[in-house]
């Protein structure tokens, strides 16, 4: 009866132990997810700066695009090359009717 006795008693604390080793795996588990979901917290608040800077220079580019169609534009500068078109448009009520021959007149 001892020996059955002795015998329970290492079985119960084999279990013991075993059920601790469990606990303890399941306590280190728990600090590693807890450290990825704290780095994933992070992250997501670098996300959420990174969109919220984002959103703010759509706002501004909003804003320049609207100032740019709002402003008058100065008039348009005459360059050299510009000359000839006076030039070329004097002579269009004298052209004769037919393309070819207006081709052959410019």
């Amino acid at each position: 009866m001892a020996r059955q006795s002795l015998k329970a008693a290492e079985s119960g604390l084999q279990a013991v132990q075993n059920a601790i080793g469990g606990m303890n795996s399941i306590r280190d588990q728990i600090r590693e997810t807890s450290k990825r979901i704290k780095r994933l917290g992070e992250s997501s608040q670098e996300i959420g700066e990174i969109t919220e800077l984002i959103s703010d220079i759509t706002e501004q580019t909003n804003v320049l695009a609207l100032n740019a169609a709002i402003r008058p534009r100065p008039p348009a500068k005459r360059v050299a090359g510009s000359r000839w078109w006076p030039k070329k448009c004097s002579g269009w009520p004298n052209v004769p009717p037919t393309p070819r021959a207006r081709l052959a007149r410019w």
